[in-house]
């Protein structure tokens, strides 16, 4: 068989993960980033919140400057807990896909030309596997601890707040989809913030398979209320432009 056909073997074997890339790239948002220092973090706002609190309740600072404060303090606990890696094109993730298929049988044939029989050791698999198992244990042991959390907490209070983001943010961690949206939702009915309704109505829209009228209502409030540098403002527009089709 002579090395033309062997790139023809390469690249038909590729073409099933070609697709999926394609359409993985064509349909996804970036995936958002649960930061591991959750419980710290909820210890941190949550002490935050008590001191302007008591701050209020003897004089020292006025309704209006506990407000503000109150807010910054949420805002911060947004950063916190999310890190939205910067959205790209389409077109750049579809040629990256198409650059990385040709690539790869090419870089395999000199590979096989400079040493004839493969000898490179197996891949861990395994030992990827299992730290993925570690992972999402450690998550769902996040889980328990932040639902153990917001069960302490009275109904609609304002301190539900930051556990209910950082325990929706576990949750899509962890593919629980429904659960987070649920949870995310909550959190919005308590607080709404322009970058926490758009991770809402995205979640929504993951879980359900397609855009639905109440993720783009989400969708629009949010790029109302949102900065004009919002890197998500694109893919959320191109949400609300989905609901036609």
């Amino acid at each position: 068989m002579n090395w033309f056909y062997c790139a023809l073997l390469g690249l038909a074997a590729l073409s099933p993960a070609l697709w999926f890339l394609a359409s993985i790239s064509l349909r996804k948002t970036a995936p958002l980033i649960l930061n591991d220092s959750a419980p710290k973090a909820i210890n941190f706002y949550t002490a935050q919140l008590e001191e302007i609190k008591i701050q209020l309740q003897n004089d020292e600072i006025t309704p209006e400057q506990y407000k503000n404060a109150q807010l910054e303090i949420q805002r911060r606990l947004l950063q916190q807990a999310h890190t939205q890696p910067p959205l790209k094109s389409q077109k750049g993730s579809l040629l990256g896909c198409f650059i990385i298929a040709g690539l790869i049988p090419i870089a395999s044939l000199m590979l096989y030309a400079v040493n004839g029989t493969p000898s490179l050791p197996a891949f861990p698999l395994s030992e990827q596997i299992k730290k993925q198992e570690s992972e999402n244990h450690k998550a769902e042991q996040l889980i328990a601890v932040l639902k153990e959390k917001l069960n302490a907490i009275p109904a609609g209070s304002e301190k539900a707040f930051p556990v209910l983001v950082l325990l929706g943010q576990a949750e899509l961690k962890t593919g629980h989809l429904k659960e987070a949206a649920t949870t995310l939702t909550n959190a919005l009915s308590l607080h709404f913030d322009p970058l926490l309704a758009a991770i809402t109505a995205e979640t929504i829209t993951q879980e359900n398979g397609h855009v639905t009228p109440y993720a783009v209502e989400l969708f629009k409030k949010a790029l109302k209320a949102a900065p004009d540098n919002a890197p998500w403002k694109e893919q959320a527009q191109r949400r609300i432009n989905q609901i036609g089709q």
